[in-house]
């Protein structure tokens, strides 16, 4: 389809006509049981009612979880950007004036983006949860806390003191679920291998791995998002309940996005091309000229200097 027709299917399925048969917010998708076997009939459209059985009632000013109130909608608000951002990549390469089309790959623009905003929406999901669950539920061990939280204790001079220490985010979100709903997410499980495969792939590009020049294609990409809501699901579906109330709204716009998909590829532009001898900028100091001779005289040098 053209860009304009795309567009439209885009906004379809952005901005829905209110269907009376379809109740709100969305439904699971059925991709989730036909191509993943997830059963989630447990599911009702007031799970998450401010009258509902989850729902509880903050009546203390200084409460220490307030603070956390001011950032509940950034998960939802990450997953959204990489999506959005998603049909916009989707619009720019279905553009016959995209100078990248017809060759079917280009630079890295859109994609390690969206994926690393999909990343992030886990991210702030786990820290915002985490914080949760140790001002809300009774007995957290001490060791679970300042591991949730990123903190570690030690003794100075007779002081206890604490210092910042990074986790990895697959390690704090699976002591979230055995601390906050006593499951233990089976780590030999395709959801939680793939998702392990996902941070390798986002690690690519946040600690740039120079010797593979990592690049993504458009199908490749999707498929890490998806494994990311996934993690959601899995857990969701073994307790009867979701562990993210907004899963199922983002998961259904992802996968109505994928039929729209043209497999495109960004990647570094000088990645596979042909050795012959080339030209670099470096400005370090005391560089090996007998191995990486100037590629030009020095700017003012005249030809018959010496």
């Amino acid at each position: 389809m053209d860009r304009d027709e795309l567009q439209g299917e885009i906004d379809r399925i952005f901005e829905p006509e209110l269907d009376e048969d379809l109740p709100v917010p969305m439904p699971p998708h059925k991709r989730l049981w036909d191509n993943h076997r997830l059963d989630t009939s447990y599911w009702r459209p007031d799970e998450f009612h401010s009258m509902s059985k989850f729902s509880r009632l903050v009546q203390d000013p200084t409460d220490p979880i307030n603070r956390i109130r001011e950032s509940l909608s950034a998960p939802d608000n990450l997953f959204w950007a990489g999506i959005r951002l998603f049909a916009d990549s989707l619009l720019a390469y279905s553009d016959v004036n995209n100078p990248w089309r017809e060759m079917g790959w280009g630079p890295l623009q859109y994609y390690p983006p969206i994926l690393m905003a999909f990343w992030a929406g886990l991210e702030a999901f786990v820290r915002l949860y985490s914080e949760m669950l140790v001002h809300v539920v009774s007995g957290v061990p001490s060791a679970v806390r300042l591991f949730l939280l990123e903190e570690e204790e030690y003794v100075e001079k007779g002081q206890i003191r604490q210092s910042k220490r990074s986790r990895p985010v697959l390690e704090r979100y699976w002591t979230l679920l055995k601390y906050g709903y006593d499951y233990e997410f089976d780590r030999g499980s395709k959801f939680w291998q793939e998702a392990e495969a996902v941070a390798k792939r986002r690690n690519q590009f946040v600690h740039y791995e120079v010797g593979s020049a990592p690049s993504l294609k458009t199908f490749e990409l999707w498929s890490y998002l998806e494994s990311i809501l996934l993690l959601f699901f899995r857990p969701s579906v073994d307790l009867k309940l979701s562990v993210f109330p907004s899963q199922f709204e983002i998961y259904w716009c992802l996968v109505e996005l994928r039929p729209l998909i043209e497999d495109f590829e960004e990647r570094p532009i000088q990645k596979g091309w042909p050795f012959s001898p080339y030209i670099f900028s470096c400005s370090f100091n005391k560089i090996d000229d007998s191995r990486y001779p100037p590629g030009s005289k020095p700017l003012g040098e005249s030809k018959g200097s010496p």
